[in-house]
C-alpha cells in the first residue's frame, strides 16, 4: 500500500465526496511507538447544506489501552453564525484503563459531543463509564486514598479566546475498589500528606466518612466524596466553576447524539483502510 492515498469525486463546486488514507506503518514502521496510531482514514462529504469529515484512527495492535478513535466534524451552512455551526462527535474504543490498577478489570467507555458557533464560542460534553481513578496523595510517603471505579459526566462551556466559562463534572455512580492506606489523623497540607480527618473537614464530609460503611468497603458508593473532589479541586483535580449560561449550547448538549462505533462498517477494521474509492454521487 501507499503511504498516502486520496481520491475524490466532484460533481459541482459545492458537491464533493472523497476518502484519504494514511498508513503510518508504511511511512516509518521502525520509529512508530506501539502506543501510537498506525492508520488513519478520513471520509469527506461536501454539499450545499453542510461540510463534513469523518475520521477513523486505528491504534497499533500492541496498544494496551485503546483499539481505535473516531471523530466526526460537520459544519452547517444554513444556520445562524451565532448558533450551532460546528458539531463534533467523538468515540474511543477502549481495551484497557488509562490508569491500570489492581482490582479493576472493567473496560471504560468514552464518548464526547462538541458544538461551536462561527466565532468559536461553544460547549462540550464527555460521558465516561467504568473509568478508574487512583488517588495517590503522596508517593514518597505512600499515602494512597484508594482506587475508584466511576461513571462521570463532564460539561465544559468555552469562549472564543479559549477561556472556560462553565465547568461541571458530575459523578453519577462510583465504587471504592481498595488500596486506601491514608492515616486517620496526623497529616499535613505542606508537605501535601493529608490524613482522613483533614480530608473530611476540607471537603465538608461527615467526620465518620470512609468509616461506618460510607465509602469504606470494596463496592461501597463514593459519590459524595468524588463529587466533592471536583467541586473543591482537591488533589490537583480540575474544579467545577462558573454557571450554566442557559443558551443554545445548553440545549445542544441536552440533545447530544453520540457516535455508535469507531469502525466504518460498525463492527471491526475489516476493509477500513483499503485504498479504493467508489463514489456514491
Amino acid at each position: 500500500p501507499a503511504q498516502f492515498y486520496i481520491s475524490w469525486n466532484e460533481t459541482s463546486q459545492e458537491i464533493v465526496e472523497g476518502k484519504m488514507i494514511i498508513d503510518i506503518n508504511v511511512i516509518d514502521e521502525q520509529e512508530n511507538n506501539e502506543d501510537n496510531l498506525s492508520k488513519m482514514r478520513m471520509d469527506f462529504d461536501f454539499d450545499e447544506n453542510q461540510r463534513s469529515a469523518d475520521m477513523f484512527l486505528q491504534f497499533d495492535e500492541n496498544n494496551i489501552w485503546a483499539d481505535g478513535f473516531r471523530i466526526q466534524i460537520s459544519k452547517d451552512l444554513n444556520t445562524s453564525p451565532l448558533g450551532q455551526v460546528f458539531t463534533a462527535r467523538g468515540l474511543i474504543e477502549m481495551s484497557g484503563q488509562f490508569f491500570p490498577v489492581s482490582g479493576i478489570t472493567e473496560t471504560p467507555d468514552i464518548q464526547f459531543y462538541t458544538v461551536a458557533d462561527l466565532i468559536g464560542n461553544g460547549a462540550t460534553i464527555q460521558e465516561v463509564q467504568n473509568f478508574s481513578l487512583p488517588l495517590l496523595l503522596n508517593f514518597a510517603l505512600d499515602n494512597h486514598l484508594g482506587d475508584y471505579l466511576l461513571n462521570k459526566r463532564d460539561i465544559y462551556f468555552f469562549e472564543a479566546d479559549q477561556d472556560w466559562e462553565y465547568i461541571k463534572k458530575t459523578i453519577n455512580s462510583s465504587e471504592y475498589r481498595g488500596s486506601r492506606n491514608t492515616p486517620a489523623t496526623g497529616g499535613s497540607w505542606l508537605p501535601f500528606n493529608p490524613s482522613i480527618d483533614m480530608i473530611n473537614t476540607a471537603l465538608g464530609l461527615p467526620a465518620n466518612y470512609f468509616t461506618g460503611g460510607q465509602c469504606e468497603n470494596v463496592g461501597d458508593s463514593c459519590n459524595d466524596f468524588l463529587n466533592a473532589v471536583f467541586t473543591d479541586g482537591f488533589s490537583d483535580q480540575e474544579m467545577n466553576q462558573g454557571t450554566d449560561p442557559m443558551d443554545w449550547r445548553s440545549t445542544a448538549l441536552e440533545n447530544a447524539d453520540y457516535l455508535g462505533s469507531v469502525y466504518p462498517n460498525g463492527i471491526n477494521w475489516v476493509g477500513a483502510f483499503e485504498q479504493t474509492f467508489t463514489p456514491g454521487l
